[in-house]
């Protein structure tokens, strides 16, 4: 009994984790398409 209580939590924080890590990727991926974009809109203005 206490082992099958144990193992319910465990599964929703392991989805946190991974959520929180998509997330934390999903912002490292937006920065550097943001700048990226930045760069790319000032060298076409430099030129």
């Amino acid at each position: 009994m206490t082992t099958i209580t144990k193992r319910a939590p465990t599964v929703p924080t392991v989805q946190q984790i991974i959520t929180e890590e998509h997330a934390d990727l999903l912002k490292d991926i937006a920065s550097f398409l943001a700048l990226s974009l930045f760069i790319t809109a000032v060298l076409i203005w430099a030129y």
